[in-house]
């Protein structure tokens, strides 16, 4: 495994500035900065149903050091049964996104799968936002005028047998 350059101050400082480039599902391109979990959590905006969340990531368990992406994910799965907790999602959601991205008015321009995407992307480090691409499947057709077929995607997944790691995704 190739051992991963770490970024300089100067190039750190410049993505939380000016942001990376990020394609979301949707095609759009926009440009993220990483969130840091300690500044949502001491901006005293940041929604309460954010904080058990935000508390795993900065205080993870030893065993669960490396495995934040999946609390991120059971965040997003967790079912909501009710209009008030479904809301607190969404604005909670909102949130990470605002602090994410550097036109944080385009936030509410979004699908609900480019904000889940993006929500999913935030917490990684700068390091690793700056080398993740997303790349559709090779085995993808396009869909040409006049065809009747409608594509879905599942907003809380990357493609089916895909994976998400640095520097893209992997089948």
């Amino acid at each position: 495994m190739a051992e991963r350059k770490m970024p300089t101050i100067d190039e750190l400082k410049r993505m939380y500035d000016e942001g990376v480039e990020q394609p979301l599902l949707s095609g759009l391109k926009v440009k993220m900065r990483p969130v840091q979990p300690d500044a949502l959590l001491m901006s005293g905006s940041m929604p309460d149903i954010l904080t058990p969340l935000v508390i795993k990531i900065l205080q993870p368990a030893e065993e669960e050091a490396f495995l934040f992406p999946d609390e991120v994910n059971k965040f997003i799965d967790e079912p909501r049964g009710d209009k008030k907790s479904a809301i607190e999602f969404i604005q909670a959601v909102n949130h990470v996104c605002t602090a994410a991205l550097v036109d944080a008015s385009i936030v509410p321009y979004l699908t609900i799968s480019d904000r889940l995407w993006v929500f999913k992307l935030a917490f990684y480090p700068a390091e690793v936002l700056s080398t993740f691409r997303y790349q559709p499947s090779a085995n993808v057709e396009a869909i040409h005028d006049g065809e009747q077929e409608q594509q879905q995607t599942k907003s809380d997944d990357v493609p089916d047998g895909a994976v998400l790691e640095p520097g893209g995704v992997s089948a």
